[in-house]
């Protein structure tokens, strides 16, 4: 049994990547990344200054994850030198001038890595609360999410900043069931960590500080520890160690993180509302209805301790999230594996509940026909969206894209209006 389940886990960890790889240098030579990613990572290499440095000059996101990048394109610059393709360094900023593909291909490849990791520690939480069945259903489920798969291919940051925040929440979820030392000090490394790829995870110190209440069976127990100290200290200090120029340029660091937070909070160009950018999305009345009542099962069926501490991850994201005037698809992607899980929990209930009338003996293989019928009907709107995005990648620069859409969504006459991201706006 258990090596079949490996079988399983590998065959949807490897296809999930797979499927990752496919049309991975879309756009390629003549593409448009995003621009804050570029804007790091040449810094960073001294493509103008001819200086090599570390200190970012916005921190309205976080660079850890681009200090990483930086770290494998130098391993792709040293086999460079090995091999005779560099003779120097100025040799590699002229690639990112000239023709960065290769620089570019590396960190969406970094990011697919990510994207695998999440992947794997989402497996090992939905092995916290259900059968390895329920588990590795929920993990082709998420596996499959279209806007998960596609900004598992950019070089952007939050898919890594995904993986950090599965991570901590595995943590979380083991404090409460453990109570372990190991796990606060591993549970602030991952928010630190998280924090310093993209600064949202943050918000996970509240649910660690709740696990470790519930943890709390009477009165006369003490609160406060060793442990939930160290809890509180690591997060802050991982952040700093990961990102020391926060500290280094801290005039700069608040600045820029103030300008952020309104940018959050007003939106783009001041308008008022809330502004949602155009994503990739299989959102509608069905997919809520099933999220509802997968949900609405959980409650009932779990013990409410449990329950309060597996909703209340999602849930405080989502709100922290949502009252922003700005939306991108992807700012909920930490949400949505939870939900995954209680609905592949909500299909196995329902597949052993249907063939009840059925001889005995047949039970197993009826059950087995309708969690692949009802599994078949999650995974097929997952894998056409899917099909949808890699056919319109192959063979187009992001440029024609672009220009796709505004023929599309945008009126002749109308007039498109750009906003410069630094805190002077």
């Amino acid at each position: 049994m258990r090596k079949q389940r490996l079988v399983l886990f590998w065959s949807v960890l490897l296809t999930a990547i797979a499927i990752r790889l496919i049309h991975l240098s879309w756009g390629f030579p003549d593409f448009l990344e995003d621009p804050l990613s570029i804007d790091f990572l040449k810094r960073f290499w001294g493509v103008f200054s001819g200086d090599i440095t570390f200190k970012p000059n916005r921190y309205d996101w976080s660079s850890f994850y681009y200090y990483i990048v930086f770290c494998c394109q130098y391993l792709y610059y040293l086999v460079g030198r090995l091999t005779g393709h560099f003779a120097e360094l100025t040799d590699l900023r002229l690639e990112w001038i000239f023709e960065p593909s290769t620089l570019y291909y590396i960190g969406r490849l970094t990011t697919v890595v990510f994207a695998g990791f999440s992947i794997a520690v989402f497996f090992r939480i939905c092995q916290l609360f259900f059968r390895n069945g329920i588990a590795l259903m929920a993990m082709l489920l998420f596996s499959l999410d279209p806007i998960f798969l596609r900004y598992s291919q950019t070089m952007q940051s939050d898919v890594p900043m995904l993986f950090f925040f599965l991570l901590a929440s595995y943590f979380i979820f083991k404090i409460h069931i453990d109570g372990q030392f190991k796990y606060y000090i591993a549970c602030g490394i991952a928010i630190g960590l998280g924090a310093a790829t993209k600064y949202t995870p943050i918000i996970l110190i509240l649910p660690a500080i709740a696990a470790h209440l519930l943890r709390i069976k009477k009165q006369s127990d003490s609160w406060f520890s060793l442990s939930l100290a160290l809890l509180l200290v690591l997060p802050p200090l991982v952040f700093f160690l990961a990102l020391p120029y926060s500290l280094l340029d801290s005039a700069n660091f608040i600045k820029w993180v103030n300008f952020q937070l309104a940018h959050l909070r007003e939106g783009h160009l001041g308008v008022s509302g809330k502004l949602v950018y155009p994503g990739i999305s299989i959102q509608s009345w069905w997919t809520h209805l099933i999220v509802f009542i997968s949900t609405a099962y959980f409650i009932i069926k779990e013990d409410t301790k449990i329950v309060f501490l597996y909703l209340l991850i999602p849930l405080l994201y989502y709100f922290f999230i949502i009252k922003n005037a700005t939306f991108f698809d992807y700012y909920l992607l930490p949400v949505y594996p939870f939900f995954y899980l209680l609905i592949a929990n909500l299909l196995v209930a329902l597949a052993k509940t249907a063939p009840g009338f059925l001889p005995k003996r047949m039970e197993k293989f009826a059950q087995g026909a309708t969690l692949l019928f009802l599994t078949a009907l999650l995974i097929f709107p997952l894998m056409q969206a899917d099909y949808k995005f890699l056919r319109e990648k192959q063979g187009k620069t992001t440029y024609t894209q672009a220009r796709e859409w505004i023929e599309k969504n945008i009126a002749s006459k109308a007039t498109i209006v750009t906003e410069a991201p630094q805190p002077q706006v």
